[in-house]
């Protein structure tokens, strides 16, 4: 009687922490089913903060453009300078930029450029107007 007893008990216990085991699976299934769905709502969130940041810069680009203004939006220093060399490579001579191309005379290139803007049918085009000298 006290073997059949106990083998009631111990079944009963092990019937006890199946379903305690089966409760805690199924948590932990949970748990991490949130986890990842918080994972990926994190990487939307992103993903939305980026495309408003570009969306916020495109906008101020296009103003710029509507306002015949030369802004590191449009083009960003260190590609200006290097458009500003290639340029300073082609003006025929006596001509020549109203500045050295340095990094240090940038500020005064945005300042003083003029820009047009024009759409082909693929592209958007800038035309950048900037004063020249001649030592003549």
């Amino acid at each position: 009687y006290i073997l059949k007893a106990y083998h009631q008990v111990m079944h009963d216990n092990m019937a006890q922490n199946s379903r305690t085991e089966s409760v805690f699976s199924s948590l932990f299934n949970t748990l991490f089913q949130y986890l990842k769905l918080s994972c990926a709502l994190s990487e939307i969130k992103d993903a939305i903060n980026l495309a408003v940041q570009r969306m916020n810069q495109l906008h101020q680009a296009v103003e710029d453009l509507a306002a015949n203004r030369m802004t590191s939006n449009l083009l960003p220093p260190h590609q200006f300078l290097e458009v500003l060399k290639s340029v300073k490579q082609v003006i025929p001579p006596p001509a020549k930029l109203f500045l050295d191309v340095k990094l240090e005379n940038l500020h005064s290139f945005y300042k003083f450029a003029i820009i047009k803007s024009y759409a082909t049918e693929t592209q958007l085009r800038v035309l950048i107007k900037l004063p020249l000298k001649n030592d003549n």
